[in-house]
């Protein structure tokens, strides 16, 4: 078995990538250096690992100095007519990394050459799993993601759950658009064995989870983080300087930029907010921070988020209101691609209004007939209320009790109708449940240094093993051609 490991080589992972020579005949592994987490000191797996590729390189394209660069075959019509389907959701992640540009034809080249390099990578090194330590949202790592789709590389990758008082994260086999229908028909199993008077043994995580947020009248999921402290640009100015002095040098000016723009913003939207009514029927819609994550590529076409607004818009009954709040983290960051035509659009539809920044998250969450967003935190805070929420993207709030998941017009119109003509009500009990699942489909990820501690991924190992035997079978050294 070859293996691309799309994360630092901490020592804390060497242990199962050893432990894989023996049980999955590995013998390769390519991996990312990041100087400052990248501690691994050789060993055993000094025979196996052919390459560790730069991560600030290959995050901006930079592939001079990559393996097979040189021998990089030209992009063809057959092969970008495959990633067609993914070059929109591309373009607008290459934000990350070029938030002030609004030169698309920039974009492009830089999307080509990921491309390019990546289908080489893949062709030279035959590699047999791709191992995702998020969901791909880095551009280089989604290309690499879709690229492996199209070749029938497996791919085995993690998504973080939603709980707060402990990280815990769910191995998923092929994509993060597709969950394990399993998890739905577990959770139809305890319904059936817990009667509806009765609480729901839960374990050591959810009950932590559920004792934590059960009845609390205060908005769960943090969002106005402080403002990056000097070390932070520091560490980054200091390692992108290593690399290339031109664009650490750029930085400077590019957030100091971005803040007075940021700060326009902010103004704008206050021109165009009002007050809200919390006595009429609304659903409440706050806006994600972008680029992030949760909408990129989580929210598919979604990422573009006045396409749900406007969908729930139309099809919302009459005299219901759709009340839309800018995310407030933009006050202390410095990075944003929201521009005020996103506000106008918004603004200008009949039965749509912008709420002030400073209106409170949890009495719009309280009084809301139902609220929305992408895969945002609004849907787990709303669930600890009951109340209905209708989700576009891709997350395991999927699951969660009252989850209506949008992708269509049909879908959504089926939405309003079970909202407002049927009524959707759960209780405590349809809570504990999904706690309990989702705690034991998942293992603990305890982030530290941009990687899981020791403990936690010890759990995950034993997580990744089980779903490796299940796949490749009884010969773990030979793909299943499963993907």
């Amino acid at each position: 078995m070859r293996v691309f490991f799309n994360q630092s080589l901490k020592k804390e992972y060497c242990p199962i990538f050893e432990a894989w020579i023996k049980e999955f005949n590995l013998e390769a592994l390519y991996a990312i250096r990041r100087d400052n987490v990248d501690d691994y000191a050789g060993g055993s797996l000094g025979s196996i690992l052919i390459e560790r590729l730069d991560y600030l390189d290959i995050k901006h394209a930079r592939y001079e100095h990559c393996p097979f660069y040189d021998e990089l075959p030209p992009l063809d019509a057959e092969l970008l007519d495959k990633m067609a389907p993914y070059e929109p959701e591309a373009i607008k992640m290459l934000e990350r990394t070029d938030e002030l540009s609004k030169s698309t034809e920039r974009r492009m080249i830089q999307y080509h050459q990921h491309v390019r390099y990546w289908s080489c990578f893949l062709d030279k090194t035959k590699i047999d799993l791709l191992l995702l330590g998020d969901v791909p949202h880095e551009i280089y790592d989604y290309i690499l993601f879709r690229l492996c789709q199209l070749k029938g590389i497996s791919v085995l990758l993690t998504t973080m759950l939603p709980f707060q008082s402990m990280h815990r994260v769910m191995p998923l086999w092929g994509s993060y658009e597709t969950f394990d229908t399993a998890i739905a028909e577990q959770i139809g199993r305890y319904r059936d064995i817990y009667p509806t008077e009765e609480s729901v043994e839960l374990g050591t995580a959810a009950q932590k989870e559920y004792d934590l947020f059960h009845g609390v009248n205060e908005q769960i999921v943090p969002v106005a983080s402080p403002p990056p402290h000097l070390s932070d640009y520091w560490r980054v100015f200091s390692s992108e300087f290593r690399r290339a002095k031109k664009d650490a040098f750029a930085r400077i000016p590019r957030h100091i930029t971005a803040k007075l723009e940021i700060n326009r913003l902010l103004r704008y939207y206050a021109r165009l907010a009002i007050k809200p009514d919390l006595n009429v029927p609304y659903i409440y819609f706050p806006l994600h921070y972008q680029p992030e994550m949760t909408t990129s590529p989580s929210g598919g076409w979604f990422v573009h988020q006045y396409l749900a607004i406007q969908m729930l818009s139309y099809y919302a009954p009459p005299g219901v209101w759709i009340y839309v709040k800018e995310h407030p983290v933009y006050k202390k960051v410095y990075t944003c691609t929201r521009i005020s035509a996103h506000y106008d659009l918004i603004a200008r539809l009949k039965n749509v209004k912008l709420m002030p920044l400073e209106t409170d998250t949890i009495e719009l969450i309280r009084n809301a007939s139902a609220v929305s967003s992408i895969t945002g935190s609004v849907g787990y805070e709303a669930m600890y209320q009951h109340k209905p929420y209708i989700m576009f993207g891709n997350q395991v709030m999927r699951y969660g009790p009252g989850t209506l998941n949008v992708r269509n017009n049909e879908d959504c119109k089926e939405a309003m109708r079970k909202i407002f003509d049927e009524g959707i009500s759960y209780g405590d009990r349809d809570v504990e449940i999904f706690l309990k699942v989702m705690e034991e489909a998942s293992c603990r990820g305890d982030y530290q240094n941009e990687g899981f501690t020791k403990e936690a991924v010890a759990e995950l190992s034993a997580k990744w093993n089980e779903m490796l035997r299940a796949h490749f079978g009884k010969d773990a050294g030979e793909p299943s051609g499963k993907a």
